[in-house]
């Protein structure tokens, strides 16, 4: 019998991607989409953007599926660290959706 030694790797998190929804470690209830570009979702240490995804529809709101909404005026950021598990993710579609609509909120006098 052949012995063959076991090798422990660290596992490194993958930082997080524009589009995905996740949970937050500390309110695990909560879940984001990660707005921010994945450039600056790389740089070790610095914050994600986020917004809030809600399971009830309200003003200011895109739909994600039949029971969840990105709310895309409730910006926040997290560090990496404060993010858990992938729970879902946006299209590229509704991303660009949503930055439209975002912009034209910021953008309408």
């Amino acid at each position: 019998m052949r012995h063959v030694p076991s090798v422990s790797r660290a596992v490194t998190p993958r930082p997080p991607r524009r589009g995905q929804i996740r949970t937050v470690i500390s309110e695990p209830s909560r879940q984001v989409v990660i707005y921010s570009g994945n450039m600056l979702n790389d740089i070790p240490g610095e914050h994600v953007i986020t917004m809030d995804v809600v399971d009830q529809t309200e003003a200011l709101c895109v739909e994600v599926s039949d029971n969840s909404w990105i709310r895309y005026t409730w910006l926040d950021h997290f560090a990496n660290e404060e993010l858990g598990e992938v729970v879902g993710e946006v299209s590229e579609d509704l991303m660009s959706t949503v930055n439209t609509r975002l912009f034209m909120v910021i953008a309408t006098s």
